[in-house]
């Protein structure tokens, strides 16, 4: 378990007088992963590694990186429910982003060819 603590500071330096000065923190508890790691192989059929009933109940963020090799040029394309494609993701390239509980999120690649991506679910 982890503990995210975000904050937002705006401070002035150049104000003679009435200087703002803003400062937010919001904690957010990481539990353990729901799946720690997964690893896929990704063709131009959409495979969808989270469903309804299969995605946690709870706010989820989901990590998804394209780890296939250099002879795999092709970009992974990441789909969520009502976004044909929402997100590309080149080699070596990843995103961390969160979804709606029982959001499905699908992987394929765009044209014929393979790919290969690691996934993981993590619930806060």
């Amino acid at each position: 378990m982890a503990t995210i603590t975000t904050r937002l500071l705006i401070s002035g330096t150049a104000v003679t007088s009435d200087p703002i000065s803003v400062n937010y923190q919001l904690s957010s508890t990481v539990m353990a992963p729901v799946v720690e790691s997964a690893s896929i192989n990704v063709t131009s059929t959409a495979v969808a590694i989270a469903t309804g009933s299969a995605a946690p109940s709870t706010r989820t963020f989901v990590y998804i990186k394209n780890t296939g090799t250099v002879a795999q040029t092709t970009p992974i394309l990441v789909s969520l429910t009502g976004a044909a494609t929402a997100m590309v993701l080149n080699r070596e390239e990843f995103l961390y982003i969160p979804i709606k509980p029982a959001q499905v999120v699908s992987v394929q690649v765009g044209a014929e060819g393979s790919g290969q991506a690691e996934y993981g679910f993590f619930s806060a």
